[in-house]
């Protein structure tokens, strides 16, 4: 991978940063001379890295998808019966450790300007980390229903948590939300072992 110069790597942030900000907004259209100046970076800085708008925008999801995917990478697994209570959702935790950490992107990615683009790929992200973990809990061949059903409602229910979550102006830890999407994804919402 090519390395980037420290100064490139200072415009390309204060340009996402900057489409961010403008991007919640929505006075005006989006340009390149708003953005730049928004940004404080001059019109060929900009040009160096981007072609245009959109390139800039697809960097900044890209860059973010990146981080959440190793916030999510499964790094000696266990199957389910010999993981404790606490490691079970030690990933999960990462997960949102990582949205807290870059709360303002997804606050505007997520919820304020939501980005069908963005939330599509994220949802890949958390399918592929679904899968993955359904694989080593060792009960996979166990699934009452379909697994891709079971992929693909579970992906669902996290990017919603995860929505609740931000619009609700973080409740909960990023621990507790993991501990909760972990129990309901493997006990579901009811309380069925009392009776």
């Amino acid at each position: 991978m090519k390395r980037i110069d420290p100064r490139q790597h200072r415009s390309i942030e204060k340009l996402h940063k900057a489409y961010l900000t403008l991007a919640r907004e929505e006075s005006s259209p989006l340009t390149i001379q708003l953005l730049c100046k928004e940004a404080n970076v001059t019109r060929p800085t900009f040009y160096k890295q981007f072609k245009d708008i959109a390139d800039l925008k697809y960097h900044l999801h890209d860059t973010l998808l990146r981080k959440l995917k190793k916030s999510l990478t499964i790094v000696n697994p266990k199957p389910l019966s010999e993981l404790q209570q606490e490691e079970r959702s030690r990933y999960l935790t990462a997960l949102f450790e990582h949205i807290y950490e870059n709360h303002s992107t997804y606050e505007t990615l997520l919820v304020e300007q939501a980005d069908s683009r963005f939330i599509n790929h994220m949802k890949s992200v958390l399918h592929d980390y679904i899968d993955e973990g359904i694989t080593y809990t060792g009960y996979h061949h166990q699934l009452r229903v379909e697994r891709p059903l079971v992929i693909s409602f579970i992906s669902g229910a996290y990017i919603e948590s995860i929505t609740w979550w931000i619009q609700h102006h973080y409740p909960y830890t990023p621990t507790q939300m993991a501990a909760q999407l972990i129990d309901l994804s493997i006990y579901g919402p009811y309380n069925l072992h009392d009776e």
